[in-house]
């Protein structure tokens, strides 16, 4: 009878361990917990491997590829390409834009080294089902073994904090390809996702978790993303607000330019980062980690299951790095500070609305919308001031992906100048934003039905 027990305890374990297996390769993060039958977990991971195997790829060229390795091979041409291609920036033109905001006891939290509780904390508070990086090893596995390896961990980690480099296999890095759309026909088709070693991700994290306390004192309320306290939901209410405004009469009339920085993340230039962090007043010791977090990395691309090619970057912020978004936004804030600087400066760029009050921008990290007046000077200045603010950081504006509205008082003569100038989409009302539709006039519930659709399948 002992033996029965200890057997149908083996067996519960065995089923437990395979149930997590299928899991943690379907990566069914809404499912938080099945039955016992795992086909659910095999048909979902091999659902994925299905969707996401590239069978056909047109590169930079124009020519089709059908071979896995001309596919792979074009692949790590594509990235290489896109990650290494030099823009020559121009240094920042206006330092003051950025006021010395971080305190010697600020920059003193930021570089001390982890005590062996915050290294845990994070440990802890990361997804143990996250997907693994080279090395191999997931969160889980430092989760559950932390006393017998926690030595080794602790030390790794003050060695970074001491300001040294990484060894060459913690900062290798996969490239995870997320199609964009269905049916992906072109590598600018697919999201490039990071996957570091954990050692990486570890310290990444930390400094995530510390800058988190600081970033509402430093980042302008324009910016609702990744900063504590703030809401996506204060965007949306604020933007469909200000849009009801659109048809109030004057000169010019009122316009709303909708942006889209083109792969934001990817082409951010290495020094302009830097200065904007010093200018804040971040010290040479923190900018010196954040280096060394970011350019010491090498990268491997995994196309159809398999890692191809082994290269390093010249420019941009890994996506998938906990880090990325905070320092994305503090770069950010040269260009939020640069719109405020010149809307006081030209008060003829506000958006006129009913109540008088002005809101020049909203932004949640690289989603930009824009309000101002549309008239011919006022819509050149703004764009004049954004192909500066390119010059200097490498990002740029997709024109093809972004658009604008004019309100009843601009007339089809100075729309079509407006596109001329700016050469985006000239859409109407409604359109969407943050993923919720943004209208003028009275709730129309069809507008929300495609969020409805999306609820049931998530639950269904």
């Amino acid at each position: 009878m002992l033996s029965l027990n200890q057997a149908k305890e083996s067996l519960l374990l065995l089923q437990c361990q395979e149930e997590y297996y299928w899991n943690q390769k379907s990566n069914a993060k809404f499912l938080l917990d099945g039955d016992r039958n795992t086909k659910f977990f095999h048909a979902l991971a091999n659902k994925k491997k299905t969707r996401s195997h590239i069978h056909k790829i047109i590169d930079m060229n124009g020519t089709a590829l059908t071979t896995d390795d001309s596919i792979c091979n074009s692949g790590v041409n594509y990235f290489q390409h896109i990650f290494n291609s030099f823009t020559d920036c121009v240094p920042i033109t206006i330092p003051h834009l950025i006021p010395n905001l971080i305190t010697e006891i600020d920059n003193a939290m930021l570089c001390q080294n982890p005590t062996e509780d915050e290294i845990f904390n994070v440990i802890k508070d990361v997804n143990s089902n996250a997907v693994a990086g080279p090395d191999g090893f997931t969160t889980k596995f430092f989760q559950d073994n932390w006393e017998i390896i926690k030595d080794d961990v602790i030390k790794a980690v003050e060695d970074f904090f001491a300001g040294n480099s990484y060894p060459k296999f913690f900062s290798s890095t996969y490239i995870v390809l997320i199609p964009k759309k269905d049916g992906p026909t072109q590598w600018q088709d697919f999201r490039p996702i990071s996957l570091c070693t954990f050692l990486n991700k570890l310290n990444s994290k930390i400094i995530a978790k510390r800058l988190i306390n600081i970033l509402p004192n430093i980042i302008s309320l324009n910016q609702t993303g990744y900063v504590k306290g703030r809401s996506i939901f204060d965007n949306i209410l604020l933007a469909q607000k200000i849009t009801h405004d659109i048809n109030v009469k004057v000169k010019g009339g009122n316009v709303i330019f909708k942006l889209d920085v083109s792969k934001a993340y990817d082409n951010i230039n290495w020094n302009f980062l830097y200065k904007v962090l010093s200018l804040f007043g971040f010290n040479n010791f923190f900018i010196s980690l954040i280096k060394n977090s970011i350019e010491d990395c090498h990268f491997s691309v995994i196309i159809n299951g398999k890692h191809n090619g082994f290269f390093k970057l010249s420019k941009g912020l890994r996506q998938g790095d906990t880090m990325s978004p905070a320092l994305f936004i503090i770069a950010m804030e040269y260009l939020s500070r640069g719109l405020n600087d010149l809307y006081l400066r030209n008060p003829m760029l506000n958006f006129r609305t009913i109540r008088g009050f002005s809101i020049s921008r909203l932004s949640f990290a690289d989603d930009f919308i824009l309000f101002t007046n549309g008239s011919i000077n006022n819509v050149s200045l703004l764009l004049n001031f954004l192909v500066s603010f390119y010059n200097q950081s490498g990002l740029s504006i997709n024109k093809e992906k972004s658009t604008f509205i004019v309100g009843k008082s601009v007339n089809n003569n100075r729309t079509n100048a407006i596109q001329r100038i700016c050469g985006f989409q000239h859409k109407a009302l409604p359109i969407t934003y943050l993923g919720t539709p943004i209208y003028k006039g009275k709730k129309r519930n069809f507008l929300f039905e495609n969020i409805f659709l999306k609820i049931e399948k998530k639950t269904s």
